[in-house]
C-alpha cells in the first residue's frame, strides 16, 4: 500500500484536482432513511447506505460500502459523518 503525505492548502488542492486517479463507480444498492429527530437533537438528518464497485484507472474493480449522514444546515444538505470501505477477501478466505 502506498501512503502519500500532502501538506499545505495549495498542495492539497492541487493533489485533489490534478493528481487523484480517475474512477468508475457502479452502484448495486442504495438506501436512505430519515433519522428520528430525538436521536439527533431535532436536526433534520438522513442516513444513507451505498454499496457497489469502484474501479481505479486500469486496476480491477473492488467492492465498496459507504455509509453517511446528511444533515440540513441553513437550507443546505451537508455530510455530517461518512465511512467508506473497500470489501476485500481476507487471506484465509482467498485460499479456500
Amino acid at each position: 500500500m502506498l501512503i502519500v503525505s500532502i501538506l499545505g492548502l495549495e498542495n492539497i488542492q492541487k493533489f485533489v484536482l490534478e493528481q487523484l486517479p480517475s474512477t468508475e463507480h457502479t452502484t448495486s444498492s442504495l438506501d436512505a432513511q430519515p433519522v428520528l429527530a430525538e436521536a439527533v437533537g431535532g436536526q433534520q438528518t438522513i442516513a444513507v447506505q451505498v454499496a457497489g464497485a469502484v474501479k481505479y484507472e486500469n486496476k480491477r474493480s473492488k467492492p465498496f460500502q459507504q455509509n453517511f449522514l446528511l444533515t440540513a444546515v441553513d437550507g443546505k444538505w451537508k455530510i455530517a459523518s461518512q465511512v467508506f470501505r473497500h470489501q476485500e477477501p481476507s487471506a484465509a478466505s482467498a485460499n479456500q
